[in-house]
């Protein structure tokens, strides 16, 4: 008898380590799924951030000896 509800026991714990696996993987793969969407998503502003180019109108001020920096 005591056999029975020790495999009765180490079975409820097999089955919820792996439904703990099950929602760890859920979540994993979940979380990699809309990091990948987001960069998809925003690829010309991580473009442009990696790139950043001036803007064309800009003129360079030469500076003065007595300027305070």
């Amino acid at each position: 008898m005591e056999n029975t509800t020790e495999s009765v026991q180490s079975k409820e714990e097999k089955r919820k380590m792996d439904g703990l696996l099950q929602t760890s993987l859920l979540m994993l793969g979940s979380a990699l799924f809309g990091g990948i969407a987001v960069a998809l998503w925003n690829r010309r502003t991580l473009a442009s951030m990696q790139n950043p180019q001036p803007p064309s109108d800009f003129v360079p001020t030469p500076a003065e000896d007595d300027m305070i920096y």
